[in-house]
């Protein structure tokens, strides 16, 4: 072979070293490649793993801990929440941390898997390393407004906004006709000073001197029930409920803020919730309940530890805005003042006191509305109903003989005793509404078994949790979510 020929050969096999050089570079730079980002695939297919169940398991465990929700205050109230204190004497959001990080735990072990030693490999290791409620939103936050607002949604679709607009002129014509700051036992008062030898009969039920607070004695209701020995006798003790423990600055407190509705959902709310109070809660005209007081709206109204006094209370108070309305429908009716007046002419000249004339004039026709609103009451407690402004058809009571005390039809239309109930709530502040009835919640739910100690400011509506997920591989993710019952 040729120098020549050598040469070429040479060349030859360099030439195809260097393509083979190429080729390995190229092969191993596309391998580097393909590797780097299948590493950086699976890495991040684990670190997306990493959040997502770290994301649902974070999520299963607030579910969780929302759906231990007080399953007798859900049955008597339609209310859910999540007592902190978990039928326990201590109420702390401890417990309820407790909870989150046992179903954060159980979570992620896998434990309860279906053969999950054979099935089940956990290629994230993942573990909570921090669960922590920072927020909450008890019940009786904001003066009761929580425990309100959650009541008007249970029931907000089924209110007739008519009736709402009824009991507004109602309470209209009560408020510019000053019927509930009338004194007329004031003014009974007042005119027998003038002529001492008058007297206005009180009679069984009649007028009993007293502040509004105790204007009426315990005897004063028995005038206007039939059957009084099915009057309920029984008493809570207010040292041990929330109002009580409210006024002392014993209560918890959380950190979380209401949502703010529109100005005119507001009165809405109010007399949805008034509503919601009729419905669950018990009353006069509630026969039979099993609660801890009987006439439970009677006590929003009134605050005494008593039904028998909360029910005088409400009746001496509907007694005497009939008193009012019926004597000023005396005043407007000529034809009844020409019979007063008639009448006091009669008694002047029999006792020699022509003076005094317009006095007894007046005290006639103050007589003769205390028996025509005694007659409304006892309509009112047989369950008919009494129009809020008398006229000539709906006026019972005759001065020349005594009222029928059997006789209970009332009116067709008009107003019954729980409008009055209604009434009265609306005209009542909210936040005294509010505390009373969460009052009547923890009484009844003490009654039930387990619940002794049950507290409504430990009643948990929305909880904000902080949420830490470690993995062994050293991800580190944090979660914060917030729920509330809806």
């Amino acid at each position: 072979m040729s120098r020549s020929s050598d040469k070429n050969y040479y060349l030859l096999a360099m030439s195809r070293r260097r393509k083979d050089g190429y080729i390995t570079v190229f092969l191993t730079l596309v391998m580097s490649v393909l590797l780097s980002l299948c590493l950086t695939l699976i890495e991040g297919a684990r670190s997306n793993a990493v959040w997502m169940e770290g994301y649902i398991v974070s999520n299963i465990a607030t579910d969780s801990i929302m759906a231990e929700y007080h399953r007798e205050l859900a049955k008597q109230y339609n209310i859910f929440s999540i007592d902190d204190s978990y039928g326990s004497k201590k109420a702390s959001l401890e417990n309820t941390e407790k909870h989150l990080a046992r179903y954060l735990e159980k979570n992620f072990n896998g434990s309860d898997f279906l053969f999950s030693s054979f099935l089940y490999r956990d290629f994230l290791s993942l573990w909570a390393s921090k669960s922590e409620v920072e927020g909450v939103l008890y019940l009786s936050d904001e003066d009761g407004g929580v425990f309100r607002r959650r009541a008007y949604e249970a029931i907000k679709d089924d209110c007739g906004i008519t009736l709402l607009s009824e009991l507004k002129n109602y309470i209209t014509y009560i408020e510019e006709n000053d019927l509930e700051e009338m004194d007329l036992t004031g003014e009974v008062e007042s005119l027998q000073s003038e002529i001492s030898e008058v007297k206005i009969p009180e009679g069984e039920y009649g007028i009993i001197k007293g502040d509004t607070a105790s204007v009426y004695s315990p005897m004063f209701i028995y005038g206007f029930v039939e059957d009084t020995s099915k009057l309920s006798e029984n008493t809570v003790d207010k040292s041990q409920l929330f109002s009580t423990r409210k006024s002392e600055n014993m209560i918890n407190s959380g950190n979380l803020k209401l949502e703010e509705i529109g100005s005119g959902e507001k009165l809405i709310e109010k007399f949805a919730f008034d509503e919601y109070l009729m419905r669950y809660m018990g009353s006069y005209m509630k026969e039979g309940n099993d609660n801890s007081l009987e006439y439970q709206i009677e006590y929003i109204l009134n605050g005494y530890p008593s039904d028998i006094d909360n029910l005088v209370g409400t009746v001496g108070r509907i007694f005497g805005i009939r008193f009012a309305a019926d004597f000023l429908y005396l005043l407007s009716d000529k034809e009844k003042c020409d019979i007063a007046e008639a009448m006091a002419v009669v008694i002047s000249v029999i006792t020699y006191t022509e003076e005094f004339i317009d006095v007894y004039k007046m005290l006639i026709l103050l007589i003769w509305a205390n028996m025509e609103a005694q007659w409304d009451v006892r309509c009112l407690m047989a369950g008919s109903r009494i129009q809020m402004v008398k006229t000539k058809e709906s006026w019972y009571t005759d001065l020349g003989q005594l009222a029928d005390s059997h006789n209970t039809k009332g009116d067709e239309s008009g107003l019954s005793y729980e409008d009055y109930l209604r009434i009265f709530l609306l005209m009542t502040g909210d936040h005294i509404v509010n505390a009373r009835a969460m009052d009547m919640v923890e009484a009844d739910i003490r009654k039930t078994p387990g619940n002794e100690d049950f507290r409504i400011d430990a009643c948990i509506d929305t909880v904000a949790v902080n949420i830490e997920i470690q993995s062994k591989f050293g991800y580190l993710v944090n979660y914060h979510i917030k729920r509330k019952y809806e």
